[in-house]
């Protein structure tokens, strides 16, 4: 079957926002390291620290192995791609809760923050929706 053009897209999408999650991870790696934005900042690995700051990298390589495989059309890439989209919602709901609730650093950069949190939370959903539609599924083999 022809790859619909929209998967190719979301295949693209997904391969650059590999790039921005590495580059988000690098940026909560290093601002942590000269003492983060928690007051007082925190020390150490906690589990804290392991969600706040791994989780990126981890959807990071998880991003860029799915991208290849949308353009192959690998079939387990339609539920692993499920699962990073409903992981990438959770992940950024949570970000975008914490750091505007909890975080006095938020009140300084308030549209950076949004845009920052906002952007990942549409192409998750927008993903999500595209990926049940029949096209994709039939391109994917997966049954309904």
């Amino acid at each position: 079957m022809v790859r619909p053009k929209g998967v190719t897209l979301v295949a693209v999408l997904t391969l650059l926002s590999s790039g921005a999650l590495f580059f988000f991870f690098m940026l909560i790696y290093a601002v942590s390291a000269v003492g983060g934005m928690s007051n007082p900042p925190m020390t150490g690995i906690s589990l804290w620290s392991v969600w706040f700051e791994f989780v990126p990298l981890c959807l990071s390589g998880f991003a860029f192995i799915f991208s290849v495989g949308m353009l192959k059309g690998v079939r387990i890439v339609w539920y692993g791609s499920m699962v990073f989209w409903v992981v990438v919602l959770l992940y950024f709901g949570w970000y975008a809760y914490f750091i505007n609730s909890k975080s006095a650093f938020a009140h300084d950069y308030e549209y950076q923050i949004a845009l920052a949190t906002v952007v990942p939370l549409i192409y998750g959903v927008a993903c999500l929706a595209y990926f049940w539609t029949d096209g994709v599924r039939k391109y994917f083999r997966v049954q309904a």
